[in-house]
């Protein structure tokens, strides 16, 4: 499971990755300049994906497949 946490002013995730029996360390939250953090919960590789779709522009029609719709998609 998976889990962002926002409350206005501080943001917080877990960081732990898993497959079978493999766990893993890895950051579910980037800061992609002085006002932007990038954050997700789910698979860490369609994190990944939102990640770069942001840094390459954030284009509402090169939303990445692997998201699926972006109707649940909330920008603060």
């Amino acid at each position: 499971m998976s889990v962002v946490a926002w409350d206005g002013r501080t943001l917080a995730t877990d960081g732990r990755a898993s497959s079978g029996n493999l766990m893993l360390a890895v950051p579910k939250a980037v800061r992609v300049d002085k006002d932007t953090v990038v954050a997700w919960v789910g698979d860490h590789e369609h994190g990944l994906a939102l990640l770069r779709w942001w840094k390459a522009g954030g284009k509402r029609e090169e939303w990445p497949a692997s998201q699926g719709s972006d109707d649940w998609v909330v920008f603060i």
